[in-house]
């Protein structure tokens, strides 16, 4: 397999609280309770092999809890040799409040929260992007000064706010090629500045908002890259790391950091409106941009 990108995170088992109205104190109506196999890094494999991307993902899973996952994944094609598994916890799994516009999450980290261990990752300096998306911060920081050549992704995806420690925070911004935030990350990071540094100016940030887009700032400049509106996404769990497989495929086909975003953007719409994943190819996304 062509080493193209090496990306960290999560294989989840999602529980999908489906709600109308996601509260802030008191009881709501449930509507229905879905369940299914998500995380960060399990998103993005089912979204990149649709669209011919050369990828491996690195996670650690529970042997008990997880073993139908792993199977799943590699009926689908996706590679999980570099997937350590425990055999004394269970997980990761989370549990997710969603209103299809907004969603809240309760993880249970069970092997992400133990890793240490390097299985397959002294091969790194082989790919052209390593990306770092949720996990462990100290396992991550480890692995930084062994990696060369790679071009390096910083993507915490929520975990920003309750497992990163300045210094770690510092240490990513001083290393990372591409950052990676939602628009309250990014707020926490430039009014933080005193603390974790700045963000140095070789670095391309991309920042996520939502349904309004997506803004680069790279060389000192900020651009803004719309997206198709959704009007009643079903639920929006999943969309992130569906975007970052479509950056990813613009990347790998050499296109603009721009066109890349605007692959990204594309690739979640399609999969927010009423598609899921196999609405997802290679030919859907590129046929987008060109319009």
């Amino acid at each position: 397999m062509e080493k193209f990108l090496a990306y960290f995170g999560h294989l989840n088992i999602d529980t999908v609280l489906n709600v109308e109205k996601v509260a802030e104190k008191g009881s709501n109506r449930l509507m229905s309770v879905d369940t299914k196999y998500g995380g960060t890094a399990g998103n993005f494999a089912m979204a990149a092999i649709r669209l011919g991307l050369p990828f491996t993902i690195f996670s650690r899973v529970s042997a008990r809890t997880h073993r139908d996952y792993l199977t799943f994944l590699n009926e689908k094609g996706i590679d999980t040799s570099s997937v350590e598994e425990s055999e004394n916890e269970d997980g990761p799994s989370c549990y997710i409040v969603s209103s299809g516009q907004s969603q809240t999450a309760y993880m249970q980290q069970g092997p992400m929260e133990t890793w240490s261990t390097r299985v397959g990752m002294e091969r790194l300096n082989e790919y052209r992007y390593v990306h770092f998306s949720t996990g462990p911060p100290s396992l991550y920081i480890s692995l930084l000064d062994t990696i060369k050549d790679p071009q390096v992704a910083f993507d915490p995806s929520q975990e920003l706010f309750y497992r990163y420690s300045n210094s770690q925070i510092m240490a990513f911004l001083r290393k990372a090629d591409l950052l990676f935030f939602n628009e309250d990350e990014f707020e926490m990071i430039t009014s933080s500045q005193d603390k974790i540094g700045r963000i140095p100016d070789s670095a391309k940030v991309i920042v996520t908002h939502g349904s309004d887009g997506t803004q680069l700032i790279a060389n000192g400049r900020k651009s803004w890259f719309r997206t198709r509106k959704v009007d009643s996404p079903i639920n929006t769990v999943g969309a992130g790391d569906v975007f970052r497989a479509g950056f990813y495929l613009g990347v790998y086909l050499n296109m603009s950091i721009g066109d890349s975003i605007r692959l990204g953007n594309s690739a979640a719409w399609i999969y927010l409106d009423g598609n899921g994943f196999s609405g997802l190819s290679r030919s859907a996304l590129l046929d987008l941009i060109e319009k």
